[in-house]
This record gives C-alpha cells, structure tokens and sequence, in this order.
C-alpha cells in the first residue's frame, strides 16, 4: 500500500509526513488552490526531504514546457496532472513518473476508459490513475468522497493502471475503503489537516497507520 500526503506547504509539515512514513508527498501548483506554493517554496522544502519520500508536483492545466521548468527546479520525481490534460500531455511527460488524476462524478468511469485508450494508442498510459470526488469547479482537496460504489463495480483493475484512491479519506474510513476497494494506494489532503494547509502530525500518524492495517 502506497501512501501520499498532499497538500503540504511548509517544511515542518514536510518533515513529519517524511518521518510518519509515507511514500509520496504532493506540492500543489494550481495557483487558484489555498496550498499552492511557489517554485521556490517547494524547492527549498524538497532540498531538505530524506530520499524515502518522492516529491510529486501537482499541476492544472499547466503547458508541458512550465511543468518541465518547475519539475527541473524544484527537483521533483513525479508527476500528478489534475486537470484536463489530453492523453498527448502523458506521452509528452513519459520520462517522469506520472500520476493522472480523475475526478469521479455520478456519471460514472466512462470518461476515464475513453481517456485511457486512447492513451494507449500513444503507447503510454499513466503510471497510476488517482480517482478523487467531482466537485463543479474545484480540482483536488474538497474533502468530499467518491462513490464507493461505482469504483467497486467500474474500476478495471485488470487493464487499467495502479489505483490511487482519494476524496473524503481520513484516519477513520481509509481502512474500510482500503478493504472494499483494494487500491494499489490511497492520498489524504484536508484529511489530515488541523486548518486549511496544515497538517496535524497525530492525524497524519493515525492516517498511514491504519492505512498500513
């Protein structure tokens, strides 16, 4: 079970998703978001990140060439599109890791097979797909869940990429979604937050504890 933390805009809280143990840790760089940092914010945090955890840039709707730009100076690992990114974007980011987000609505995960074949005509389909809550106009850190429901029965484990499971986890349901849902990993954001932006280390602990079973 993969853990990423998202969201995290200081060093402090940095550290402590570092030293709690989770695998990856997310830098928002959607300037409309309430956690967006700047290139040198994230820099001088992930300057000091142990090599246990990958940085992973968060971007919106960003062009490939400002992505490559703030990856190469902010020395991030990984990739995570939360937009609406067409599948060439994927491609033209094959040599990062990437993680393609995919914000899950009542209508069901039709849009997202459509999406992955036709990155698979381009040879190159995500390295995991992270399924987080439909929420009109926001991308990412609403606190709302996903159907559970609908993942369990429209989630094609079998020919889709890794699952990464987010919206509306916390330390008190990650361990029965984990159950039902069996994803390859599981991201929290206001999750594990004592106020907008910043993380609480015991929720942060509790999280990836019962994460782990």
């Amino acid at each position: 079970m993969k853990i990423k933390i998202c969201g995290v805009t200081c060093i402090e809280d940095a550290t402590c998703v570092a030293d709690a143990g989770a695998d990856f840790i997310g830098f928002n760089f959607f300037s409309e978001s309430p956690r967006c940092l700047s290139v040198d914010e994230a820099r001088d945090i992930v300057a000091q990140l142990p090599e246990t955890v990958m940085p992973i840039g968060l971007f919106v709707n960003m062009p490939v060439s400002q992505i490559r730009s703030t990856m190469i100076r902010a020395g991030l690992k990984g990739i995570q599109l939360h937009g609406d990114e067409d599948p060439e974007v994927v491609c033209d980011l094959k040599d990062y890791f990437v993680i393609r987000a995919f914000r899950c609505s009542q209508a069901g995960l039709g849009p997202l097979d459509l999406y992955l074949r036709r990155c698979k005509r381009l040879n190159r389909l995500p390295d995991a797909v992270l399924i987080d809550a439909y929420v009109p106009g926001l991308y990412g850190g609403t606190g709302q869940s996903v159907s559970r429901a609908l993942l369990a029965e429209g989630y094609n484990y079998r020919k889709w990429p890794k699952l990464i499971l987010a919206g509306g986890l916390d330390p008190e349901n990650v361990s029965e979604a984990i159950a039902l849902l069996s994803p390859s990993g599981v991201d929290v954001c206001s999750g594990v937050e004592s106020e907008l932006g910043i993380k609480d280390s015991a929720l942060l602990k509790r999280f990836i504890h019962a994460s782990l079973g």
